[in-house]
C-alpha cells in the first residue's frame, strides 16, 4: 500500500497545469484504446480515472470538464465503431447517461474532498488553540522553577523539570500536526539560507537537553568544526534534528551516547546522521517508518518508530528542501537516521 500514498503525495505536489495535461493525455489514451478495440472489448469504464484525477487533485469544475470530454469521446467511439443501433438517437441517449454518471462521480468526489479539507482545517484550528495554553503552562512552570527555594526546592525543581519536558514534547507534536498539512500541500514557506553545522547542532542539542538529562544519555557532536555549512531553512532543519534527537533519546538505554555527525559526500551534499544505541528496527519497516499511514502497523509489530508524526514531518521537511532522508538499523543494534542536503559556502 505504500506506493499508493507515495503517488498521492506526488500528485498533490504537482501544479494544476501539469495535472491538466496528464488528465487530457489519459482521456486521449483511453479513447484511442477504446477506438482500436471496438465495441467487443469494454474499455470505457477507465474514463473514470481521468475524471477522478481531475476532480480530486484540481477542482470540481475541472472534473466536470473532463467528464464532458470523456462522455464526448465515448460517443465518438460509439458512432464510428458500432453501427448496429436500431435508432440513431440511441448513442446520444447512452452518452447522456454516461455523462450523468461521470457528473455524479465528480460531485461525490469533490464533496468528499471538501469535507476532508474542512476536517483538516478544524483539526488545525483545534491544535493551534491547544498550543497557546500549553505555552502558558510551560512558561509558568519555568518561572516557578526559578523562584523555588527551601528544603524541598530540589524536589520541586525535579517535578517542574518533568512537567516542562513533557510539555515541550507535546508542543513538538502540536507543531508537527500543524505543519504536516502545509508541507503536504506545498503551502509551507521554506526559506533556504546558509547555516553553519555548528550552530544547527548546538541549537538542536540545547532544545533536548532536559530530555537527555532525564534519560541520562550523552550527545556527541562530530563534524561541526570549522566553517562547514549547509543550505537549508534553519528553523525547519532544527526542528528535524530535534525530532530525530527526541526519538533517539526515547529509545536509548541510560548511560549510552547518541552521535550527531556531519560529513560531506558526493555531488556537493552534506550528510547529517543521528545514531543511537537503542533497539533496532527490522529492515522491512525502514521505509514505512516515514509514512504516517503505515507507522501504526510498525508500532504494533514492536518497531521503535517514535510517536507516529515526528518522522513523517522530518521526511516532508527534508524533501521540501530538495533533500533525502532514510534510516539504517537492525534488530540487535542501534538506529541511524541519515539525511542529505546541499552544502553551503559561508561568506
Amino acid at each position: 500500500m505504500r506506493w499508493i500514498f507515495d503517488s498521492q503525495s506526488y500528485l498533490e505536489g504537482r501544479s494544476q497545469r501539469s495535472l491538466s495535461l496528464v488528465t487530457a493525455l489519459l482521456v486521449l489514451l483511453i479513447w484511442l484504446v477504446d477506438y482500436v478495440s471496438g465495441p467487443q472489448l469494454s474499455i470505457s469504464i477507465f474514463y473514470l480515472l481521468p475524471v477522478g484525477l481531475a476532480t480530486w487533485y484540481i477542482n470540481r469544475w475541472a472534473g466536470f470538464l473532463v467528464a464532458l470530454a470523456s462522455a464526448a469521446a465515448w460517443l465518438v467511439t460509439d458512432l464510428t465503431t458500432n453501427p448496429y443501433y436500431d435508432h440513431p438517437l440511441i448513442p446520444f441517449w447512452n452518452a447522456s447517461v454516461r455523462l450523468g454518471i461521470f457528473v455524479i462521480v465528480t460531485y461525490v468526489l469533490s464533496s468528499l474532498k471538501l469535507a476532508q479539507e474542512r476536517q483538516e482545517e478544524l483539526i488545525a484550528f483545534v491544535v493551534h488553540d491547544l498550543g497557546a495554553p500549553l505555552s502558558n503552562i510551560l512558561g509558568s512552570l519555568q518561572m516557578v522553577g526559578e523562584i523555588a527555594s527551601g528544603d524541598e526546592a530540589d524536589t520541586v525543581r525535579k517535578l517542574i523539570e518533568i512537567s516542562l519536558n513533557s510539555g515541550k514534547q507535546m508542543l513538538i507534536l502540536i507543531d508537527s500536526l500543524l505543519d504536516l498539512a502545509r508541507l503536504r500541500s506545498g503551502k509551507m514557506p521554506v526559506h533556504p539560507q546558509i547555516v553553519t553545522v555548528d550552530a544547527l547542532f548546538k541549537e538542536s542539542s540545547q532544545q533536548v537537553s532536559g530530555l537527555r538529562q532525564m534519560k541520562e544519555v550523552d550527545i556527541e557532536l562530530k563534524g561541526a568544526d570549522g566553517d562547514r555549512a549547509v543550505r537549508a531553512d534553519r528553523v525547519l532543519l532544527v526542528r528535524v534534528l530535534v525530532n530525530l534527537l527526541s526519538n533517539a533519546i526515547k529509545f536509548s538505554p541510560s548511560q549510552t551516547t547518541i552521535i550527531v555527525e556531519a560529513q560531506p559526500v558526493e555531488d556537493g551534499l552534506l550528510l547529517i546522521s543521528v545514531s543511537d544505541q537503542g533497539p533496532g528496527i527490522p529492515e522491512k519497516w525502514h521505509r514505512q517508518a516515514f509514512h504516517k499511514f503505515e507507522q501504526v502497523q510498525a508500532r504494533k509489530a514492536g518497531a521503535a518508530v517514535g510517536n507516529g508524526l515526528g518522522l513523517t514531518f522530518c521526511r516532508m521537511a527534508v524533501e521540501a528542501q530538495d533533500g533525502h532522508i532514510w534510516l539504517e538499523s537492525g534488530r540487535e543494534r542501534g538506529t541511524a537516521v541519515h539525511l542529505t542536503l546541499p552544502m553551503g559556502n559561508k561568506t
